[in-house]
């Protein structure tokens, strides 16, 4: 391309710059009426505007605005809320099974704990007033109104190894109830015992497994006093010659050595009772127990306790 060539392509595009130029001009000036007529009714819609906003006081203006501002949060809130994934929901369950199963644990727990609290005072009751019972009466073995009269009551004191249930002792107590006169002499008899509850809970092979403290006056009908009983061992205190008489125990033997003897040398009376909880499964496994000088592992999971007591005949006493 020539020097000539490009002199006459500058000349051109400034021609052709010059009429784009001229074009817009006119453009502008026949079209400048209504661009003012538009800005005019412009200015007076936004003065009319301001006058009718001016013309509500702010607190309602206010609450338009909050209302406004109350309506884009609901929306952005169901915009948000669109729903929880299986993930979520997976996620939620699982801290709420951790939740119920330590709820449900501490639940077995203390549950457990009043169980055997229960069984416990329960034991500590009953073998309480087994022995109170016991004691009570042996108090008042050879009692008399009149001993001058009445010097002694046969067999005041007496009993039986090994005759009730679990290989349990007998105790058989009596005293005097009539007065200095007539002389003829009336007494009353009493016997403790073991044997099945009256409503027994039986093994698997019928065999009962709960036992109670029983009681008879004068050969009558037996009484049931005292549940959860299981055994009771008794041993006599005799008072020896050696070297005097003098109304304290010399040795405690069972009830056959005291008969060669004499149960006239009976001072004393050492009795041992066995109670258990009248609930099984108390315990986590068998409790092995001492009980008579001999370790015993039960087949149940109940709790026992021993108890033990030396009860002085009163009436024999120098």
């Amino acid at each position: 391309m020539t020097i000539g060539q490009l002199k006459r392509m500058a000349m051109q595009a400034g021609v052709q710059y010059a009429w784009l130029r001229q074009s817009l001009n006119d453009w502008h000036r026949s079209h400048a009426p209504a661009w003012e007529r538009i800005r005019q009714c412009s200015s007076v819609a936004n003065r009319d505007a301001g006058a009718s906003l001016a013309a509500f006081p702010r607190r309602s203006v206010g609450t338009i605005r909050l209302k406004r501002m109350a309506t884009h949060q609901r929306g952005n809130d169901k915009k948000q809320q669109a729903g929880l994934t299986l993930i979520e929901l997976m996620v939620a369950m699982l801290i709420g099974l951790f939740l119920i199963g330590g709820v449900v644990q501490i639940f077995i727990s203390t549950k457990q704990t009043y169980r055997l609290q229960e069984n416990l005072s329960r034991v500590q009751e009953n073998g309480r007033f087994a022995m109170n019972f016991i004691g009570k009466d042996l108090r008042r073995a050879d009692f008399r109104a009149c001993p001058a009269e009445n010097p002694s009551v046969p067999n005041a004191v007496t009993g039986a190894n090994d005759a009730g249930a679990n290989a349990s002792d007998t105790v058989t107590v009596t005293w005097s109830t009539s007065a200095c006169a007539p002389a003829a002499l009336v007494t009353q008899t009493v016997t403790y015992f073991i044997q099945a509850a009256t409503n027994p809970q039986n093994d698997v092979n019928g065999l009962a497994t709960y036992f109670s403290l029983f009681k008879s006056i004068n050969g009558g009908l037996p009484q049931e006093l005292i549940e959860g009983i299981e055994n009771m061992q008794i041993l006599y205190g005799v008072d020896t010659p050696l070297p005097t008489y003098d109304g304290s125990a010399n040795y405690y033997v069972p009830i056959n050595n005291v008969n060669v003897l004499g149960t006239d040398r009976i001072v004393s009376v050492r009795i041992s009772l066995l109670a258990a909880t009248p609930d099984d499964n108390v315990a986590s496994q068998p409790l092995t127990y001492l009980y008579n000088g001999v370790p015993i592992t039960p087949v149940d999971r109940r709790v026992r306790r021993v108890f033990t007591s030396t009860i002085s005949l009163r009436n024999r006493l120098p």
